[in-house]
Formats: C-alpha cells, structure tokens, sequence
C-alpha cells in the first residue's frame, strides 16, 4: 500500500478557497486596529460624519467576518469527513491485503479510532492554525514596525523567545506522547483477548490476575501520560502567565512613547490592539497548537507506518482458473510458543476436484494445515505449491473460498452479509441459496435479502452453516474449504449438509476437516493427520 498523501484527499478547489478565507480572518484584526486608529483620530478631531461612515464599515467587515468564518467551518467539515473515510478505508484495505501485519489488534482500534480522527483534525487543528500564526504574527509586526520600530522590537523580541520556550515543550510532548500511544495499544490488546475469551476465563475466575495484569500495563501508561501532560501544562502555564505579563509590559511601553510624543494616542490603542490580537494572541494559542500537532504528527507516523507494510495478496486475480493439484512438500510448522512440531514432515498431494477430507485427532494441526494453505502462517521447512496452468502459487489465498467453523455475520443487510458488496445480480444469489440449502431461511425473513441482520443468535448453528456456504459459492471459486461444518448440528442436518457438499462437488472441489467419519465414501479422498500422516 502506498503511503497517505493529505494533499490527494483535499481538493484543490476547497484548498484556494481555505487559504483565501483564512487569509481574511487573519488580517481582520490588523484592520480593526488600523480603525481605531483612524477612529480615535477623527473623534479628537470631532468627524461625527467620518465616524459614522468608519462605523459602518466596522459592521459591514463584522457581518462579512462572520459569513466567511462559517463557510470556512465548513469546508473543514468536509475535509475533516473525507480525510477520516479515506484513512480508514485505506488501514482496512492494507489490513486484508496484509498476512504479515505487525499490527495488534488494539493497535489497529487505535488506529482506527483515535488515530485516524487526529489526521481528519490535521488542517483544522494542526496546519492552518500554524499557518494563521505566521501570518497573522507578520501582519502584526509590520504593521507595529511601521508604526513604532520600538513597539516592533519588543513584540518581536519576546514573541521569538516565546516561540523557542513553546518549540521546546512541543518536543517533549510528541516523544512522551509516542511513548503512551504504545503503552496505550497494549493494554487495549490485553482487554481484547480477555473479552474474546470471556466464556473461557469464567471458569477460572481470573479476576484477580486480570486486575493485577491490568494494573501493571496501566503503571506503565500512566508514565508517559503524565510526562506527556506536564509538557502541556508547564508549556500552557508558563505562555498564558508570560503573555498576561507582556499585555501589561507593552501597555506600558505604549503609554511612555505617547508621553515622550513618539507616537500619538490612537497610534498607541492600535498597535496595541494588533499587538493583543495579532501577535499575543497567536502565541498564547501557539502551545495547543503545537499538542495538537504533537498529536497529529505521531498519528500520520503510525498510520504511515501501517499503509508502507508490505501486501502479501499474491493470487489476485486468478480465481477463475481451476487448480490442477496441491502439493505439500516435507512441510514442518509449529507455532512459537511450542517445540514440537504441529505439521511435522508432510508431504503428500491433493486433489481439488473431489472430496477430500481431513481427519485427525484434536490438536494435531487440521485447523492449522488450512492456515498454511491459506497463506494466514507460512512453513518453517518445506513449500506448498499451487499448481495450476497458466501459473503456480505458494498459498490458496485468491483462488479458494473458505466456511470456517464459526460463522460471523453484520450489522448489515443479509444480501450485503452475502455478497460483501459485490456487484451481484438476485438470480445468482437466489441459486447460492438454493444450492446451500439456505433459500427457505431467507424465504421466512419479513424483508428478505434486505433483512438487517441484527445478531447471529437470529439463526440456528445449521442455518448459519447454509448462509456461509452460499457466501463461499458466491465467490465463484473452483475450491472450498470448510473447518469442522458437521459441529453444533444434529443429525438430520448433518445428513442434509453433506447431499449438499455431494451435488457441489460435480462442479468444484471441496476440503472438509471433520471428526465424523460416517459421511466419508470410497470414492473420497482422505488426508490424515497425526500418528503417521498419509494420503489414501
């Protein structure tokens, strides 16, 4: 997946229209000053007509101001909502295209969750607050320049050694901010298996090593978060109490060249108020700013970091072709955890345009020989090759559909839950159903295919078997695999399932990990595993 470019995401269009509107609402504030300057002047010089024609201006700018601040609040809406979808459609889409993703699920969420939302904020919060600070800052100062190089200096002087103080903060918050983003991916990891395993655990009544795990992840978070803070408050404190102070200093200033004639009164209230708003101001928000860029900044890092993982999808594209045979060549696997071998030695050939059932006893690898088919784990010794005729492939990843054993279905309309949004016509769905067994489940459903399917617990085990199997058909592979489809239901459906598998395989091949041996016939293949693997 190629990196996230913003700029892809923004139109140019929204971009000139963006930056013309804030280039107004950053210069409006010079131009109040430059009109209490005028308008002191014609007060003291009793211009009743002139101020009214300046008050005028002054509410027509104000009414002005405001419709262009709304405008511009929406195109960062619409940049905020765009660039949220595109940075997540793109996390999901590495995700599939992924095997070997180094994300966790809890790092995923985040990224999902909190560190796409950072992103979408990235103009709005991050860059054009930035950006508003230079350039109001440079009217600010040319215009206190033009008006008193003493005033100039002084906003100058200490609005640069401002800058440096908040810079400096702003590193400390982005490190300490990276830092509790990973401590932060763990403990979430953490909960996730423990909810995923809810029914297990229950029976050890874990909840005392739970609490202690959890804690200790939270010790460590905790660190970071409250060195991450600190930056931020000292950065907030130190900047609103140095700016209060400045406020006073400059006033100060004003008033002593006003009485040394230097400048005159009206001079002094504009300037001032240019000094308040056009450059104490830009730096008092110049520290949220910089969080939110420390934020921002760890965000696109990681997201970045995501999208530039290798895919490992190799089979796009070929799912139209028949497979001619399956090797397995002296394949060894085991998992890291373990030393001995799940798969140890396996070599043996399958064909795909039967029957073929994989038998075994708990724990000697049938779940995972799918996984190593499937590309989900590769080999530790040995190769898998797909062979087929315009070309060979190590995985089945693309060329074979799959019914696992538990059977997920969404928060979305059955037809959605079937096809996953592919364009696919009502007839060919219907024969799906008809085919699996499944077109008298959908048959009962009050809105049919448009039924939102609101919980898996809607269906029994069986009617969830059917409804996958019409999804794998629905993909339109030459091969289906499918873990353990006789569990969780009872004999009659059992029975029923397998004279569906028998008519399926008159067009496609079929690999079925099982437990029950009655269904297996002599004119099926048999694969199995532990206790001397072997290929009748």
């Amino acid at each position: 997946m190629k990196a996230l470019r913003l700029n892809e995401i923004v139109s140019r269009r929204n971009l000139v229209l963006l930056m013309a509107g804030k280039f107004f609402l950053n210069s409006f504030n010079l131009f109040v000053s430059i009109m209490l300057q005028l308008g002191i002047g014609l007060a003291l010089s009793r211009k009743i007509k002139s101020l009214w024609i300046l008050l005028f201006v002054l509410v027509v700018a104000s009414i002005t101001y405001g419709c262009i601040y709304f405008s511009v609040s929406m195109i960062f809406t619409k940049i905020h909502q765009s660039t949220s979808q595109v940075v997540t459609e793109n996390l999901v889409t590495t995700e599939l295209e992924n095997n070997e993703s180094m994300n966790s699920f809890g790092k995923f969420i985040n990224l999902v969750n909190i560190d796409s939302q950072n992103i979408s904020d990235y103009f709005q919060f991050g860059i054009m607050p930035l950006i508003d600070f230079f350039v109001t800052i440079f009217f600010g100062l040319t215009y206190s320049f033009i008006i008193s190089w003493k005033f100039g200096s002084f906003y100058l002087l200490f609005g640069t050694g401002m800058f440096f103080i908040a810079n400096l903060f702003y590193k400390k918050s982005l490190k300490n901010r990276k830092q509790f983003q990973n401590e932060d991916d763990k403990q979430k990891s953490f909960f996730t298996e423990v909810y995923r395993n809810l029914p297990i655990l229950r029976l050890f009544k874990p909840d005392k090593w739970i609490g202690q795990f959890n804690a200790r992840l939270y010790r460590t978070k905790k660190v970071w978060f409250i060195k991450y803070n600190q930056a931020s408050s000292s950065s907030m404190g130190l900047m609103s109490g140095g700016l209060y102070l400045l406020e006073i200093l400059s006033l100060a200033l004003g008033l002593w060249l006003v009485f040394l004639r230097e400048i005159n009164f009206g001079e002094m209230v504009g300037v001032w108020n240019a000094g308040i708003g056009s450059i104490f101001d830009p730096f008092f928000s110049l520290p949220i700013t910089l969080n939110f860029i420390a934020d921002q900044k760890s965000s696109i890092a990681r997201v970045q970091k995501s999208l530039l993982q290798r895919g490992t999808v190799e089979n796009t594209g070929w799912h139209d072709e028949k497979i001619d045979r399956i090797q397995l060549n002296d394949v060894c696997f085991k998992y890291d955890q373990n030393k001995a071998m799940i798969i140890d030695h396996l070599s043996t050939e399958i064909d795909p345009h039967k029957i073929t059932f994989i038998i075994g006893k708990n724990g000697v690898g049938k779940s995972t020989l799918f996984k190593l088919l499937f590309g989900v784990v590769l080999p530790k010794k040995g190769n898998i090759n797909i062979l087929m005729k315009n070309k060979n492939y190590s995985s089945l990843e693309g060329i074979a559909s799959y019914v696992p054993q538990t059977v997920e279905l969404y928060h979305d309309s059955l037809r959605n839950n079937l096809t996953f949004g592919h364009s696919i016509s009502d007839s060919e769905i219907l024969n799906a159903l008809k085919s699996s067994g499944a077109y008298s489940i959908v048959k009962q459903l009050s809105s049919g295919l448009n039924t939102v399917i609101e919980s898996t617990e809607s269906f029994s085990p069986g009617e969830l078997r059917r409804l996958a199997i019409a999804r794998a058909l629905l993909a339109k592979r030459k091969l289906i695999l499918l873990d353990e489809p006789f569990s969780d239901i009872d004999q009659k459906n059992q029975k029923d399932l397998m004279n569906i598998f028998r008519k399926m395989s008159n067009e496609m091949g079929l690999i079925i990990i099982t437990h029950d041996f009655k269904w297996i016939t002599e004119e099926d293949n048999i694969l199995s595993l532990g206790g001397g693997s072997k290929y009748e």
